[in-house]
């Protein structure tokens, strides 16, 4: 890894995981308290959506990946704690971000569908056998991925050949070397039609609920209090912005990456590009959540005020006994 770049890659990655966690464990604490009591039903899918993201934040940390892409192969170089492990480590860690990071954006879709499903006229909430069968089946695509990595065939050895043969800067750079050693097999074809199909398709899905959900709203505004509208409204913005963020992080790296593995070839630093646009959404979403909808950017609100006047009662407390000690 050249040095100014992997110095920025290291830093990023840090500063990543500890910002990306505090707003992710604050964001789960807030919408466990602070919740309006019309929506509890979905914050299960907001909570959900949530811890997959720290378990994502955790995995990203760990491997700090980026890919090289070859004639035939396409290499995963891990740093991070994962450098300290083998390259199998390397390669079931990085696809477990793949699914892991599936796994995310379906679960906002999944929360807008919740949502799509909630919106009528009473507003009559699904049952718990409901929420337990479509979450189950969320899993499957995932699933179907979790065994095509059994079947895949890994040839590292091959794979970092070809990588010190068509790149050779990559012979000085640290990082345990793992990958794909044939990525026109069928199954790999299959595995990168799987995860297009989640790419593409979730976001035009979630904007399409969207879009219903507002209608639905609108269509049924005189039948539900206004209160209990605004709170659906507020959500909705959330929901809407985090539709997009799946089409702005993932999109472009991935339609690029499917451009330079079978067509023409990767741009200089795409690689650490990608890494950083891939990770975005688990800082962006948690903010967005909490600037949309309006009873978490009060609790925010309430809690940095009580913390700002305890440190300052404090502050003036300690300054009273110092001056009656000094008289």
């Amino acid at each position: 890894m050249e040095a100014p770049i992997g110095l920025f890659h290291t830093i990023y990655f840090t500063a990543y995981f500890i910002i990306s966690i505090s707003q992710q464990l604050l964001l789960v604490h807030i919408m466990i308290r602070y919740t309006p009591r019309r929506l509890r039903g979905l914050r299960f899918f907001m909570i959900k959506s949530s811890v997959v993201e720290i378990v994502l934040i955790c995995l990203i940390y760990f491997t700090q990946y980026r890919y090289v892409v070859n004639t035939n192969t396409l290499a995963i170089i891990c740093h991070g704690p994962s450098e300290f492990f083998s390259a199998n480590i390397c390669f079931y860690s990085f696809f477990a971000v793949l699914v892991i990071g599936a796994e995310s954006v379906l679960s906002v879709a999944h929360t807008i569908y919740y949502q799509f499903r909630h919106t009528h006229c009473v507003l009559k909430p699904l049952s718990l056998f409901a929420i337990i069968r479509e979450t189950s089946i969320s899993f499957i695509p995932l699933i179907v991925l979790q065994v095509m990595v059994v079947l895949l065939s890994k040839n590292f050895s091959a794979v970092k050949m070809e990588l010190y043969q068509l790149h050779p800067e990559e012979t000085l750079s640290s990082g345990v070397i793992a990958g794909f050693d044939d990525m026109f097999s069928p199954l790999n074809i299959c595995a990168l039609f799987m995860i297009g199909i989640i790419v593409y398709g979730t976001p035009l899905f979630s904007m399409y609920c969207k879009k219903r959900i507002h209608r639905q709203l609108f269509k049924c505004g005189n039948s539900i209090s206004k209160k209990t509208r605004e709170n659906s409204k507020t959500f909705i913005q959330a929901l809407n912005f985090q539709a997009m963020i799946p089409a702005i992080c993932y999109v472009p790296p991935f339609s690029m990456f499917l451009y330079s593995q079978y067509i023409g070839s990767d741009p200089p630093y795409y690689t650490y590009i990608v890494a950083v646009m891939i990770s975005a959404p688990t800082i962006l979403h948690p903010a967005a959540t909490i600037y949309f909808v309006l009873p978490y950017r009060r609790a925010v609100v309430s809690i940095f005020m009580r913390s700002v006047n305890r440190k300052s009662s404090g502050f003036n407390g300690s300054s009273e006994n110092s001056n009656t000690q000094t008289v």
